[in-house]
């Protein structure tokens, strides 16, 4: 006869046990600040030993990059959900470099440890931050080509025209920026280079005078 009673529990498997770690770690991080933040600190948040820590990261620094491509990766999901929304090609781009202001200066200027970590992550963990900058790309040459199959937009290199647009848009997407020129009118400054960048990208006998 079998016999009767709870089910075990499921156990955790190990992408489970690394998002707990990474949520564990991304709240004292926020709360108390990288520095002041240790494995031990992380272990006691998730009732691990700092040893089952170091089974599913390096160190310290490996945490804050996964950590740090999450963010990215979450803030890229959400402006290629903008940018793929219906409208024009010119209503989209518009839509996609005002979001990625607003979502830059939200994620990264408001809370000041948040910054603190974003300038670690330039410094020190460049490819997650170049992952970031690919898919950003990735997501402005697919508004510039779709742009161009509708006549809207005229553009002879889709890639390199991406690039110019992220390069005009840095003073408002780049942390270290962004909090540099924080008492700057920033909000009237990126609509005014939007609408030029857009004024730029039209065929030129639809272009009207800046």
């Amino acid at each position: 006869m079998a016999l009767t009673g709870p089910a075990p529990a499921p156990r955790e498997g190990a992408d489970d046990t690394s998002s707990r770690i990474l949520d564990a770690a991304e709240h004292l991080f926020r709360t108390l600040g990288y520095e002041k933040t240790t494995v031990g600190d992380i272990a006691k948040a998730t009732d691990m030993s700092p040893a089952n820590i170091y089974r599913f990261f390096h160190n310290k620094a490996d945490i804050v990059s996964q950590i740090a491509d999450r963010w990215l990766s979450r803030l890229d999901e959400d402006l290629a959900r903008v940018a793929a929304r219906p409208g024009t090609a010119e209503e989209r781009l518009h839509r996609f470099a005002l979001a990625a202001h607003r979502d830059a200066r939200a994620q990264f200027i408001h809370e000041r440890k948040v910054h603190e970590l974003c300038a670690l992550v330039i410094n020190e963990h460049w490819p997650v931050v170049q992952r970031h900058i690919e898919r950003y790309d990735a997501t402005a040459e697919a508004i510039l080509a779709d742009g161009v199959a509708t006549g809207e937009f005229q553009v002879a290199d889709l890639p390199a025209t991406a690039r110019l647009i992220r390069t005009a848009m840095v003073k408002f997407i780049h942390p270290m920026m962004i909090a540099s020129c924080v008492d700057d009118d920033l909000a009237h400054e990126v609509e005014a280079l939007v609408d030029l960048l857009l004024t730029g990208l039209k065929p030129r006998d639809r272009r009207r005078p800046v």
